[in-house]
């Protein structure tokens, strides 16, 4: 208990000194524009709830660090379509300041997968570092990102979470893309994961401090549904994933393949 309470406290102090080390590298920062280098993008999915919490202050990080880099915005749709015609033109506005930064607009709601999809479909790059908006960043993240050797994968999760993870289009060309059947957000990964362990893949997991999730403070997601609790994720996508496309059991059974690090352990696809 004392250990694990010392630890949070060592970790709140990290991260309120590199956010004000960032604040003020900020207020001095001066955009220049550089030249594209595309060895890798960026890919950020966000939403009109998160515009002024979460997604300008992370925008702001992402171009300090990544000036050079092709940064990708797939703004979701939302059940509140007078606000989001609004949120879409103010997007707009605010990111054509960066040219660097490209936006993929909807007015109606998509899945995450389809997000996902079509950042990696836009990439000039073979490799995509994909990033949820709702993200803590220190300045020296590009230089951890890339001293960790992540971008040798073809795909590989950060700090355990696919809110922060890298993938190559050669894997899309091998497993296939995101299922474009979840409809809403939830299940993504686990579904990626199993059909990864179909195809024999080992998905490897880099830690990297200078990155972190922010705690869930929005219970409302683009649907307008509840996200707190047990549905914190789609109960459709669930109920698409276990009823109508994956057999699966914490027990092996004839013709499932065992799926790491998830919390159903065998999967098998349905006829």
């Amino acid at each position: 208990m004392v250990k694990r309470f010392i630890r949070k406290v060592k970790t709140r102090l990290y991260w309120i000194k590199n956010d004000t080390s960032f604040f003020v590298k900020l207020i001095q920062y001066k955009y220049s524009g550089n030249a594209i280098n595309s060895d890798y993008s960026i890919g950020v999915t966000t939403f009109l709830d998160r515009y002024n919490i979460f997604f300008k202050g992370l925008l702001q990080k992402l171009v300090f660090l990544f000036p050079d880099k092709e940064i990708i915005v797939a703004v979701n749709g939302h059940v509140k379509k007078g606000e989001q015609i609004k949120y879409l033109e103010e997007i707009a506005g605010y990111t054509k300041n960066f040219k660097n930064v490209f936006l993929i607009k909807y007015v109606e709601p998509q899945g995450l997968s389809k997000l996902w999809n079509e950042i990696i479909k836009k990439s000039e790059s073979s490799k995509i570092l994909m990033l949820n908006d709702d993200l803590k960043l220190a300045p020296s993240f590009r230089s951890e990102f890339e001293s960790s050797n992540i971008i040798r994968e073809r795909i590989a999760v950060i700090n355990k979470t696919w809110g922060h993870y890298l993938i190559s289009k050669s894997i899309i060309e091998q497993v296939g893309w995101f299922d474009e059947n979840l409809l809403e957000i939830g299940g993504e990964d686990d579904d990626y994961c199993a059909r990864l362990a179909i195809e024999g893949i080992l998905l490897k997991h880099f830690q990297i401090r200078s990155i972190a999730n922010f705690s869930k403070a929005l219970k409302v997601n683009s649907y307008g549904k509840d996200m707190t609790g047990e549905h914190r994720y789609s109960a459709y996508n669930t109920d698409y994933l276990l009823d109508k496309k994956w057999v699966t059991s914490n027990e092996p059974f004839e013709g499932s393949v065992y799926v790491a690090d998830r919390a159903i352990k065998y999967w098998k696809l349905r006829s």
